[in-house]
């Protein structure tokens, strides 16, 4: 999706339910903006060029609208955020493990876990 940005960030939104080279199926809640974006005759046509390199072929792509559906899957949003969370804390542990600041607080008698601790990604 880095050639077609705009199409990539509506996609973002919904659950991939079927993905393979004959069907792409994408499920969103209903009434959902980025839903009925992904729904125009362009955004089916970019997504199915898209997958065409990936998957090999060129799929039909479908667009649902759920709540249950989507309740069943993440979104793209939702696992980048899990990952980016998951790296926030990771770094988080890793500054309040290192000795020096094990250092710092044991010589000022203060607990690491009530430490804050800013993390910057990218």
């Amino acid at each position: 999706m880095d050639a077609k940005p705009a199409l990539g960030a509506l996609l973002k939104h919904g659950v991939p339910k079927v993905l393979n080279a004959e069907r792409l199926v994408m499920a969103f809640p209903p009434e959902s903006f980025f839903g009925r974006q992904a729904e125009t005759h362009d955004a089916r046509a970019g997504v199915s060029e898209v997958a065409a390199r990936v998957l090999g072929g060129r799929p039909e792509v479908v667009i649902t609208y759920a709540v249950e559906a989507v309740e069943q899957g993440k979104t793209l949003v939702q696992v980048e955020q899990e990952r980016r969370d998951a790296r926030i804390e990771a770094t988080r542990e890793k500054a309040l493990s290192h000795p020096v600041v094990k250092e710092a607080a044991a010589l000022f008698a203060i607990p690491t876990e009530s430490l804050r601790v800013h993390v910057e990604l990218e």
